[in-house]
């Protein structure tokens, strides 16, 4: 009986992954629909990323400004715990 339910849950599970593989081209689709929401996103991402690592001001943006406010925290626990 175990071997008969382990079976059946590698089938289950591998419909599953087929079906999302089915999903995927229609998720591509609508997202090329809208490229200017892609950009956009893109360039939240790259500020975020761009306060958080590099040295000095943070872009002026509200994601640059979080990503700097995240290198902050991590420095002060660095010199705080040593970590």
């Amino acid at each position: 009986m175990g071997k008969v339910i382990g079976i059946n849950s590698g089938i289950v599970g591998a419909a599953g992954t087929a079906g999302a593989a089915k999903a995927a081209p229609g998720a591509v689709a609508g997202a090329m629909q809208h490229p200017e929401k892609i950009a956009v996103g893109s360039r939240v991402t790259a500020d975020f990323v761009t306060g958080a690592l590099d040295p000095g001001p943070p872009p002026t943006s509200w994601a640059g400004a979080g990503g700097y406010a995240v290198k902050t925290g991590l420095d002060w626990h660095k010199d705080r715990f040593g970590r």
